[in-house]
């Protein structure tokens, strides 16, 4: 049995007819309106949490996911994308670092606010 199509001889797979959701989904890309339209509707959702919470983890995350459909359309030469994509590296190791410092007896939730407030202002 050829094990990519699933046919013993290996022969190309008959493509079967597919239902107009099927087809529809299978059009989907990366450039697509609705692909873009939920990247961000998610990024904002995730960076609303991060901020109510002050998880500077959570809001990282949030501009990676904020920032896909940007990187897609002008790519990694652009000189304001390669600043902003240090800005969640950032986030995350300053997050984990607040974070992880509750482990020695800091205020972590204080000090990863008190980040957030100079990052934001």
């Amino acid at each position: 049995m050829f094990l990519v199509t699933g046919t013993r001889d290996g022969a190309a797979v008959q493509e079967q007819p597919a239902g107009r959701m099927r087809r529809y989904i299978q059009r989907l890309g990366a450039e697509s309106r609705i692909v873009i339209a939920l990247e961000i509707v998610s990024g904002l959702i995730l960076l609303y949490v991060g901020i109510i919470t002050g998880s500077l983890v959570l809001i990282g995350i949030a501009v990676v996911i904020l920032t896909a459909p940007a990187m897609r359309h002008y790519g990694w030469q652009n000189p304001a994308i390669s600043v902003v994509v240090l800005i969640p590296l950032a986030l995350m190791i300053v997050g984990l670092v607040t974070s992880l410092s509750g482990g020695i007896g800091a205020q972590s939730q204080y000090l990863a606010l008190a980040v957030l407030s100079v990052l934001l202002f």
